[in-house]
């Protein structure tokens, strides 16, 4: 693998998303802004609260995710850059970004709660894990906290870049298809099939499920919740290079 061009790789979709990051942020500080005026200027009952605002991270990385294959392939691929060194570079480039956003959200952490009235999303889930916590606990939640959110993060990038993968490989029949049956089976096929054949075990099952990758069946343990995500992102990174790997350029 050529280390010039797999930093340069980086450094270029590092730069390119540069702008989204700072445009989501300053929404994300603006809104806190306001939610702190309106803390401190209306009634306790009229206040809106802003909690668990890493999910805009959580969205905005997903989107970076289902826009980072098709152009970017074809680009570098024309270039004369190997398939291995694109997805390889990729998969770095959101190590990173992932880490950025890990460590500011953690940051938000560390000092939204002390001005407004927010909670953050580790603390919704994992709260009693961390109850009466002193200055070494408190440590370690916002440590853990960073790794949790990172491997969080890496893994709804991967399954943003999956999809978009997919969708390149698709024809597009194959695209209509997935996109009308998807949405459909979704909405309408689980919950019939629910209701109908398996009488409410299926929504339990997947209730249940998500409860074990969250490490919150039989109490909270979010290291629980990070080596499910560090085994789910290397499950799609490893389904987006066997489809990367055999895809042709297209116009």
């Amino acid at each position: 693998m050529n280390q010039k061009r797999f930093f340069s790789i980086v450094r270029y979709q590092l730069h390119d998303f540069k702008k989204s990051a700072m445009i989501m942020y300053s929404c994300v500080y603006f809104l806190f802004i306001v939610s702190c005026i309106d803390h401190n200027t209306l009634p306790s009952d009229k206040h809106v609260t802003l909690n668990g605002m890493e999910l805009v991270s959580m969205i905005t990385l997903l989107v970076i995710g289902l826009v980072s294959f098709k152009e970017n392939f074809n680009f570098f691929s024309i270039n004369g850059i190997s398939r291995r060194t694109q997805f390889f570079s990729t998969l770095f480039f959101f190590g990173i970004l992932c880490a950025i956003f890990a460590l500011i959200d953690t940051l938000n952490v560390a000092v939204f709660p002390h001005i407004s009235n927010y909670t953050p999303l580790f603390l919704l889930l994992y709260q009693p894990a961390f109850q009466g916590f002193g200055p070494a606990a408190y440590f370690l939640m916002l440590v853990t906290n960073f790794l949790l959110l990172w491997v969080v993060y890496i893994f709804i990038s991967m399954v943003g870049l999956f999809i978009t993968t997919l969708y390149y490989r698709m024809n597009r029949g194959m695209k209509i298809a997935v996109s009308v049956g998807v949405p459909v089976i979704l909405v309408n096929g689980i919950n019939l099939l629910d209701a109908y054949l398996l009488h409410g075990k299926l929504m339990q099952w997947i209730t249940q499920a998500l409860c074990a990758v969250w490490g919150l069946s039989g109490g909270c343990h979010p290291f629980v919740a990070i080596g499910s995500h560090v085994l789910l992102a290397c499950c799609f990174s490893a389904l987006t290079f066997l489809l990367a790997r055999k895809a042709v350029v297209k116009k």
